[in-house]
């Protein structure tokens, strides 16, 4: 059986109230790393079950979200590209500490007014180090050069389906193509793509697969397959006006600019933190 590795990076996240622990709702996620820490991103509105624009509930109870429960592979006895998926499940990840201060990341300069997070995820799976965790490597990523152009097709991997897990428990890959021009904004760093996407994707991550590569020599055929970029996180179409969810456009936000800030603001913070901590024999 042959896995796609980008497959075992998405998250399934369901949101649970604090008293009752009711469901209120399914989203996605997933996992990257960033100077070797873990990462779980997903969009602000899932985190906070509110909507990012006018910072309303929701759900029509007015519920927020307490503890995820989340569902994701990881891969056991890892050897170089060879993986033997395992599925997990967190049934109670906590979004606040004992402080009841929120364990999420926003923006450090536009807060919630980009609708993404990410949370530090230091789980060991199992107890064991021959589990790890399939995570996106931003650091590779953003060695690479961009290269969007409006019309490009895009796919937002993630979990439409909201009461059961989607077939044998892998994410859909869901098609759309860039609608708007994608470097050209003036308040927000996102742009717009087009396609039927359902509830239960917002968090995806946005993938472009580059094209198969043929090279024709006279008495060879080298084929090369196109690589994954990872463009940015997907925002839903819900949330928006009514015209815009009418004419099917969903929020992409770019990582560099959403994204990388997070996790840089929290890395500076907590090696400074850990610093000016005295330690105590």
């Amino acid at each position: 059986m042959k896995i796609h590795l980008n497959s075992l990076k998405v998250c399934q996240i369901e949101m649970l109230a604090e008293e009752t622990m009711a469901s209120l709702g399914f989203a996605t996620g997933f996992f990257c790393i960033y100077k070797s820490q873990i990462f779980l991103v997903t969009n602000w509105h899932v985190a906070t079950g509110r909507n990012f624009q006018t910072k309303e509930s929701l759900h029509f109870s007015g519920a927020i979200p307490a503890y995820f429960k989340l569902s994701f592979w990881y891969a056991h006895n890892r050897s170089n590209e060879t993986v033997s998926p395992q599925f997990a499940i967190i049934d109670k990840f906590a979004l606040y500490n004992e402080c009841d201060e929120p364990i999420y990341r926003e923006h450090p300069i536009f807060s919630n007014k980009i609708d993404v997070v990410a949370i530090p995820f230091g789980i060991t799976i199992s107890g064991t180090e021959n589990n790890e965790i399939i995570c996106i490597d931003i650091e590779k990523e953003l060695e690479k050069k961009d290269s969007l152009e409006v019309m490009q097709p895009l796919f937002i991997v993630g979990y439409p389906l909201e009461s059961t897990l989607t077939p044998n428990k892998f994410p859909i890959y869901k098609y759309g193509t860039i609608a708007t021009e994608p470097y050209i904004y003036k308040d927000s760093p996102l742009f717009y793509v087009d396609g039927k996407t359902k509830k239960g994707m917002s968090g995806s991550q946005v993938v472009y697969k580059q094209e198969l590569k043929v090279d024709i020599q006279p008495n060879e055929i080298t084929k090369t397959e196109g690589r994954i970029d990872f463009i940015g996180i997907y925002s839903g179409r819900e949330r928006q006006e009514n015209t815009l969810f009418e004419a099917e456009l969903g929020i992409v936000w770019h990582y560099k600019e959403c994204l990388v800030p997070i996790l840089d603001d929290y890395l500076t913070k907590f090696t400074a933190l850990a610093n000016k901590t005295p330690f105590y024999s």
